[in-house]
């Protein structure tokens, strides 16, 4: 019996650790800035597939949930320059913010 019990708890579904606040907060800003990169016709494939690699990596450690982004606005004003400038600026921030919490041990679920 003890033995069916220990292989059921096992293959249960372990909760995912919950992301750093602060990672969540760039997420969100890395969403808007992408946002208004798209609303602008700005060409950012590259950022794009950049901030895509590390949201990846994200749901992988953290879930689905916390980093799915909203629905973002659908008309901006302003230059491609500016709105691709600060995208790069802000996602090389963002990238820091994920490595280091990627880079760091999950927490056990008991400790939470």
């Amino acid at each position: 019996m003890s033995l069916v019990l220990a292989a059921l708890l096992a293959s249960a579904d372990v909760p995912a650790p919950a992301p750093p606040p602060g990672l969540l907060f760039a997420f969100y800003r890395m969403v808007a800035f992408q946002g208004y990169a798209r609303a602008l016709g700005c060409g950012a494939a590259d950022l794009d597939r950049d901030f895509d690699a590390l949201r990846a990596r994200l749901i992988k450690r953290y879930g689905k949930k916390p980093f799915s982004p909203p629905k973002p606005p659908t008309e901006a004003e302003g230059s491609c320059q500016t709105a691709l400038s600060v995208y790069r600026i802000n996602l090389a921030d963002f990238r820091e913010e994920a490595e280091a919490a990627l880079a760091a041990p999950v927490p056990s679920p008991a400790a939470e």
